[in-house]
């Protein structure tokens, strides 16, 4: 009896727990307006100096910290949103998981009471806390998981969409939005013509240019393709030739697509040998064994 009370004290502890960390306010006053401390105080000190309130100019510059919801929403867009929910929904979503895993924790939690069987050691109320907590961490996991692959998906598929984008508007007598519909005739499915498809469909719903590629910035995985967002969309704004930036993104792309492989290559040596190391350390332990093994056996046999 005493073990359930101490068991439900457990869930009841952790359930509260996840619900301050998801309630608390995100935003302090602590902020930072620089990663470097000693440029964080000239910064703070020398906007003070000039009558300026410190807190308006950190929420109004670019590198104003980011808060958790900020964070998490940057990833939800930038990977796609497969799940299509709202960050209210994929918070809900985590604390459902971690309630619903953590209730598995508990049972499993009660079985190792009653049968009083000690699982490595692990305790009731550290059971239910550890699936708790990998029920919690599983969303955010999956759409990391999620963004690194479509990132890789626009290394290797984005410079043929641009190659694409250059051939129509060389062609003469096109204007970008035409060439981004018509692109669409040739890209293969995938993450990079999902987007396209996405920034034709915002302009035939009447958005500008401008708007459609301040949305694909804001879903893409990558810095540098949100870069060359702004810089194409600061181009068409100002009516000038997107074709040289156009093309400095494409050879940008291939290299970056370069250097992927590289690196997959520079660590190619290091899986081979965490698969082949277990397999190699038995083989080495039985060749070294084999003869002390044989001693012994012979040893038995003669007496």
């Amino acid at each position: 009896m005493n073990n359930i009370i101490i068991l439900t004290i457990g869930i009841v502890a952790i359930f509260g727990f996840l619900f301050l960390l998801i309630l608390s306010p995100k935003k302090t006053t602590n902020f930072k307006l620089s990663d470097d401390d000693e440029l964080d105080s000239v910064l703070k000190k020398v906007v003070t100096l000039i009558g300026g309130d410190v807190l308006a100019f950190s929420e109004n510059i670019r590198f104003k910290p980011k808060t958790r919801d900020d964070k998490l929403e940057e990833l939800i867009h930038s990977c796609g949103n497969p799940w299509k929910v709202s960050l209210f929904e994929f918070q809900v979503i985590k604390l459902s998981l971690a309630v619903a895993l953590g209730i598995v924790g508990a049972i499993l939690g009660i079985l190792l009471v009653v049968s009083d069987f000690a699982f490595w050691g692990i305790s009731p109320i550290a059971s239910i806390a550890l699936f708790a907590y990998l029920g919690y961490l599983y969303p955010n996991s999956y759409y990391e998981g999620v963004k690194k692959s479509r990132d890789l998906e626009f290394k290797k598929n984005f410079p043929e969409a641009i190659d694409y984008l250059l051939m129509i508007l060389g062609g003469g007598g096109y204007t970008l939005p035409v060439a981004f519909e018509m692109t669409l005739e040739y890209l293969e499915e995938g993450a990079v013509k999902d987007e396209f498809t996405k920034i034709v469909s915002d302009l035939h719903t009447g958005q500008t240019m401008e708007s459609a590629l301040n949305n694909f910035a804001s879903r893409v995985p990558s810095e540098s393709i949100k870069a060359f967002s702004k810089a194409l969309n600061n181009a068409n704004k100002l009516s000038v030739s997107v074709v040289e930036i156009l093309a400095a993104r494409s050879d940008a792309s291939r290299k970056e697509l370069e250097l992927e492989i590289e690196k997959r290559i520079s660590t190619l040596d290091t899986k081979v040998m965490l698969v082949l190391s277990p397999t190699a350390m038995v083989s080495i332990m039985i060749v070294a064994l084999a003869p002390s093994v044989q001693i012994l056996l012979n040893a038995f046999n003669g007496n």
